[in-house]
């Protein structure tokens, strides 16, 4: 700030970008990493995982039928 002062640019822009790059970094520090809730997470379980285990459970029981 103090390098912006002294080339004459006013306080009150710096202050400005600051209290703007200050949201910014709150926005930035609440954003979630992880993509996925419970809904998300519940329909990939419903529609890969119930299915796949249900062809894997029938080849099981063709081969303690032979």
């Amino acid at each position: 700030m103090v390098g912006e002062l002294e080339k004459g640019e006013s306080a009150a822009e710096s202050a400005q970008r600051v209290s703007a790059l200050t949201a910014y970094e709150a926005r930035l520090l609440q954003a979630r990493t992880w993509p996925y809730n419970t809904a998300m997470l519940r329909a990939v379980f419903v529609s890969i995982l119930v299915p796949g285990g249900t062809v894997m459970g029938r080849l099981v029981m063709e081969v303690i039928n032979r």
